[in-house]
């Protein structure tokens, strides 16, 4: 509508995207103010340093559903810590209902996120007593039970997908034995000839079209069972969580950061402003057993003092645990859900909650 031609100039997503991008931002600093009784001014650098960094910024100019889920995540924070006090009602309630559900809806990948929202939802319903407000609550979580279910029905070729990358390019990937894994998840060993494959493939040994593949591996496979089998095969899962650990603090995905117009080569990256990503790329400890001590760090931090809190102190560490569980999950769940696939780009959320983490710390 605003670009004459019949172009679409990524430009005008990347200008919305930033326009959402401060608006997130005023609600970020906002509900710190709220929560905190600080100063935003103390949040400000950490946020220039970490979220305005081109490692982040560079996917707005893109197609991706990164942006969204960025942008509602910090949207989410700052109307979540605006309701801590419990002093904004309805509209407060109405907005951290609306960009927590944005939030979750930005990406299918979210959706694993449910339930420690749903969680926070059930402490919301305890504290918030008018009837309306109960109302919303429950609206609210009955519509997140109901996402994964709805996804199911209306796009099942997505969970399908999510599936064959999980289990070829997951489990079976570099598997001593796909065949006794295949066994263990309780399917045909012949497909064995499909480990380290993708679903974008072309040219694979088997017909994953066919009826027969339809019938024998995805009407007898979930992600149930894939979380069970790698809860089973605990050392298997400790090798994946570590290939999640050394790529997990990457923000850098080459997708290039000039037009065109420019005369630079295809995906030539700029390191303006880039200090935060380059420091981790560099720098950051790529372990599992780091990260497992900075969890640890961070629920010690939640739960000290817990009991003796103030009712708004305590229902400020209940939403921060909330986020601690949220990046557990987003750690986890790439694996799970999709394998190796694409798992720089999976752990965006985990590297965006992470970094959350660091920022709140800093403030």
């Amino acid at each position: 509508l605003l670009i004459p031609g019949n172009r679409y100039d990524l430009g005008v997503i990347g200008v919305i995207h930033l326009l959402a991008f401060v608006a997130a931002l005023w609600l970020l600093m906002r509900g710190w103010r709220a929560a905190m009784q600080l100063s935003p001014l103390y949040l400000l650098p950490g946020f220039l340093l970490i979220f305005c960094d081109v490692g982040y910024t560079a996917y707005f100019n893109s197609l991706y559903s990164e942006p969204a889920s960025l942008i509602f995540l910090l949207a989410m924070v700052g109307s979540g810590l605006a309701l801590v006090p419990q002093e904004h009602g309805r509209m407060g309630l109405l907005l951290f209902c609306l960009s927590a559900g944005l939030f979750i809806a930005a990406k299918p990948q979210n959706f694993a996120l449910i339930p420690p929202l749903v969680l926070f939802s059930v402490r919301l319903f305890q504290l918030y007593r008018k009837q309306h407000q109960r109302v919303l609550i429950t609206a609210f979580a009955l519509a997140l039970i109901a996402a994964p279910l709805v996804l199911n029905v209306i796009a099942p070729w997505y969970t399908d997908n999510g599936r064959y990358q999980s289990t070829f390019y997951g489990i079976l990937k570099d598997s001593p034995d796909p065949a006794a894994d295949l066994r263990d998840l309780g399917l045909d060993p012949k497909f064995a000839v499909l480990a380290g494959t993708t679903i974008f493939h072309s040219n694979l040994p088997v017909d994953i079209n066919s009826q027969e593949f339809q019938e024998q591996f995805y009407r007898r496979i979930n992600h149930f069972k894939i979380a069970r089998f790698y809860l089973t095969h605990p050392m298997r899962l400790l090798t994946k969580l570590k290939l999640t650990a050394r790529d997990g603090y990457n923000l850098r995905l080459n997708m290039g950061n000039f037009e065109k117009a420019s005369g630079m080569p295809a995906r030539a990256e700029s390191h303006r402003w880039s200090v935060w990503s380059d420091f981790k790329q560099r720098h950051w400890p790529n372990s599992l057993w780091f990260f497992v001590g900075y969890c640890l760090l961070l629920a010690g931090l939640i739960v000290k003092g817990y009991r003796r809190s103030s009712s708004v102190e305590r229902t400020l560490r209940e939403f921060c645990l909330m986020l601690w569980l949220m990046m557990l999950a987003a750690f986890v769940t790439p694996i799970l859900g999709d394998g190796e696939s694409d798992l720089m780009k999976h752990l965006f959320l985990f590297n965006a909650l992470f970094d959350l983490s660091i920022l709140l710390l800093s403030g």
